[in-house]
């Protein structure tokens, strides 16, 4: 494959920890959106720990503003 056809792969699935590193906020800002109905929920497991689809939660945050 040669550089120029090459396309970055981004990261969908995201941890707490991803998710806040990602919007710069810390973990209470995470738990406070995830008690709000309309966040989404996790929906893929890593050994145990919940992953959230970055995609969704950018959406949630989009249709807050």
């Amino acid at each position: 494959m040669s550089s120029s056809s090459k396309r970055s792969i981004e990261q969908v699935w995201y941890s707490c920890a991803d998710l806040c590193r990602y919007f710069g906020v810390n973990k209470t800002t995470i738990l406070r959106w995830r008690y709000h109905r309309n966040f989404p929920q996790p929906e893929n497991q890593h050994l145990g720990r919940p992953r959230y689809d970055i995609r969704k939660v950018q959406r949630f945050l989009d249709q807050r503003l």
